[in-house]
């Protein structure tokens, strides 16, 4: 690391640590009615509370000796349940988020759309801490799995949650190839990744439910929601089941 980017980071980390105390403040007012994900919430808070999640991920990253050890931020629960009322999640649904490092959007999913609820990331830590707060509250229908979402097999689900923000080039073709193998009506929340191309015609296999720009930690990102089309022939119409 360079000295000059020193102050520009520390700079950085305590804009982003204003912006996350006042979600905080915003979060507690409007969602710690709800037992279930108060409970939960704190029990991150205290998980977390002599070491950061930054911090951990960080030492990961390390570990695997990545080139990026610095690629790690969080979805505000604020801007989480515009994303999930607007894709239109249902408690018939079943939610699987791609790298759900603390596990916050899954225990709110879980609590607030009462659907069955499954996390994945690919750091230990915070899966060994999000399962054992399950257990510890004796939650039934969430869980959390430790993998390489880009090569391991994905559970099955209904809505998929990906910020693909610091996804390099490589890893969001990957991601691509993936979700075109989703079965017809799945749904799938991707910030700052298109599913469609530049011309829906380019990608007919799916469709933007909805495109909005919303706020993260780390600025102003854009949230896109896709569900996958039915299967068509050559000729572009609808292959009757």
């Amino acid at each position: 690391m360079k000295i000059l980017e020193i102050p520009q980071l520390l700079l950085l980390n305590l804009y982003i640590s204003y912006k996350n105390a006042k979600e905080f403040i915003k979060v507690a007012y409007r969602y710690y009615s709800n037992n279930v994900f108060r409970k939960a919430d704190l029990a991150i808070v205290k998980a977390y509370f002599f070491k950061s999640a930054f911090r951990i991920h960080k030492q990961f990253m390390k570990d695997q000796n990545a080139t990026d050890i610095y690629q790690y931020g969080e979805t505000y629960l604020t801007a989480f349940e515009m994303l999930l009322n607007t894709a239109g999640v249902t408690p018939q649904d079943v939610y699987v988020e791609l790298g759900c490092g603390r596990g916050r959007t899954c225990f709110w999913a879980y609590a607030f759309k009462k659907c069955r609820t499954i996390g994945l990331d690919i750091v230990p830590p915070f899966i060994e801490i999000a399962n054992r707060i399950v257990q510890k509250q004796n939650l039934k229908n969430i869980e959390f799995v430790c993998q390489d979402f880009l090569v391991e097999k994905w559970p099955e689900g209904t809505v998929y949650y990906i910020d693909a923000t610091l996804s390099e080039n490589h890893e969001i073709a990957q991601l691509i190839r993936l979700f075109d193998q989703l079965p017809e009506n799945t749904k799938v929340i991707a910030i700052n990744m298109t599913l469609t191309g530049d011309y829906p015609s380019e990608r007919s296999q799916w469709k933007k439910l909805a495109s909005f720009d919303t706020d993260f930690p780390w600025g102003i990102s854009e949230a896109n929601i896709f569900v996958k089309n039915k299967k068509e022939n050559k000729d572009g119409k609808i292959i009757a089941k």
